[in-house]
């Protein structure tokens, strides 16, 4: 074994990250460097604390994809957006405001990211976005060659700017970039111009409505250079939208798998009502990719420290399909424990591991009228409850009481 495999480990995801940091360090980067496993990142340190994080997932998806000819290319493209940090953004707002753009991605992207300092201790990121529907989020950042910077709110401070009349000014600046939307007969329409803004132009609120549409538009956006748009009262066209993004999901840099459609001037969270053809379909994506955003959620709680100092059962978003009606629905497991964090779920299981049977179980609303006395939100997106210990036996029966409806 050499001195790097006992540093970095010998899987693909760790000689991969050796790779980034040798490139970065030969390409001039000065500051210390160190690599964690656990969470797939490169750590930057500052004198007395942690400067930066790069979490090394969506490259390394990247690279995995790239035909081998290809990938000592990618290497230095990541090296130089990795480095983008000594680019400075100009202090001046007047000088900033032509490379000024707007991002849409998932509501996680910055969240977790807040999620991951808090239970560290650390302060906020303060990076400032706007909440699309529940799970996207909208956000202004400065575009360089080879990479994007989020602005933080204190960068807005100084230039005297509020966070809306930055993002006026980021969604101007886009829709001066021309772009061609494709028509799949007049069903479907596709933005995926590959600039790393098409998810972006889900802003272009008013070109959207000039389409052609059946209904209000609903949109969904899979990954950074990939919009599709139909219309809400157009089955064909959402059974086509549905297959395309079922094509899509293996993409890296994956933004959102839930639908949302444009009511007035805001985009709603949307998934067909239910008796709608596609509702089954439509709704286990949506479960899939909220089982995703909880898994990373858990393993940010899982590699520190617990709240509190007291060991913290972290409960899995569970995903099935029933039986009977052929719905997708989701559940976690509420165990005999002091201290759990649970998911929000269509419904909750109350586990005695010492029987290893269930005891009650319910959908989420019902369990939390009788029993979320002992519940505290953990203030997290996605939404989480702290348990602060288990139901009483008058609580169990209560919920072991009313009807058995999964699904």
């Amino acid at each position: 074994m050499t001195f790097f495999d006992y540093i970095f480990g010998s899987s693909a995801r760790d000689q991969f990250a050796r790779q980034v940091l040798l490139r970065m360090q030969a390409a001039g980067e000065v500051r210390t460097v160190s690599y964690r496993r656990e969470s797939f990142e490169l750590i930057f340190q500052g004198e007395d604390e942690a400067i930066g994080v790069a979490c090394l997932n969506n490259l390394f998806r990247e690279f995995e994809k790239l035909a081998p000819a290809r990938r000592e290319a990618f290497l230095s493209q990541a090296t130089k957006a990795l480095l983008s940090h000594y680019k400075q953004i100009p202090d001046d707002l007047a000088d900033a405001r032509p490379d000024i753009l707007p991002i849409v991605r998932n509501r996680s992207y910055f969240e977790l990211r807040n999620l991951e300092q808090r239970v560290r201790g650390g302060p906020s990121l303060g990076l400032p976005y706007i909440e699309i529907g529940e799970h996207l989020m909208a956000a202004p950042v400065y575009d360089l060659p080879e990479s994007i910077r989020t602005i933080e709110q204190a960068r807005l401070d100084t230039w005297g700017i509020s966070l809306y009349e930055v993002m006026e000014l980021a969604v101007r600046n886009l829709d001066d970039i021309e772009i061609v939307i494709q028509s799949m007969d007049d069903q479907v329409f596709l933005i995926a111009s590959g600039d790393n803004y098409d998810a972006s132009r889900l802003l272009l609120m008013d070109r959207l409505r000039d389409l052609p549409l059946k209904g209000d538009p609903v949109a969904m956006l899979p990954h950074r250079d990939f919009l599709v748009i139909t219309g809400e009262q157009n089955p064909l066209g959402l059974q086509i939208m549905l297959d395309l993004i079922e094509q899509q999901l293996s993409t890296p840099r994956p933004i959102c798998w839930t639908p949302t459609v444009l009511r007035g001037d805001q985009w709603q969270t949307w998934l067909p009502p239910g008796g709608h053809p596609l509702h089954r379909r439509y709704r286990e994506l949506h479960l899939r990719e909220m089982a995703d955003v909880y898994h990373d959620q858990r393993e940010i709680f899982g590699s520190a420290q617990s709240p509190q100092g007291r060991d913290l059962f972290l409960a899995t978003f569970h995903v099935e399909v029933s039986e009977d009606s052929g719905t997708a629905y989701s559940y976690c497991v509420w165990p005999r424990s002091e201290y759990s964090l649970l998911p929000r779920t269509d419904y909750v299981v109350i586990m005695d591991e010492e029987v290893e049977m269930p005891l009650a179980s319910a959908a989420w609303e019902d369990v939390e009228r009788i029993a979320g006395n002992l519940w505290e939100d953990a203030k997290t997106y996605p939404p989480a409850v702290y348990a602060l210990g288990f139901p009483t036996a008058e609580q169990v029966k209560c919920i072991d009481r009313l009807p058995y409806s999964w699904g």
